[in-house]
């Protein structure tokens, strides 16, 4: 599934950029980090790993560049499924752009 979303200035906790994102499911999404690093470099310029992936509270995240400075992400909605079976099992440690509270705060 290809998902597009609009970038904008006003967004409040994360800054946008362009780019194009693709949804997996769990079982591809695990794949695709337990590949890592493989050659794929994140927006940086830096290879990305395992625990690059970003916890946006409803979904997990990976943020990566083509050679020529494209911008992918990588999104999984199986939330609890890939905490379960992949940042517990493998003891990732995932990247948070704003605090957990936050989005309860939101939710609620």
């Amino acid at each position: 599934m290809l998902a597009l979303f609009e970038a904008s200035d006003g967004h409040p906790l994360a800054p946008q950029v362009t780019g194009v994102a693709f949804s997996l499911d769990a079982e591809s999404f695990k794949a695709f980090a337990r590949s890592l690093p493989n050659g794929i470099n994140s927006p940086s310029g830096q290879p990305l790993h395992i625990n690059d992936v970003v916890d946006f509270d409803m979904c997990w995240a990976y943020n990566f560049a083509d050679p020529w400075g494209n911008n992918f992400e990588l999104n999984c909605y199986e939330y609890e499924q890939i905490r379960a079976e992949l940042i517990e099992v493998d003891e990732v440690e995932p990247v948070r752009y704003w605090p957990r509270e936050l989005y309860q705060q939101y939710q609620e």
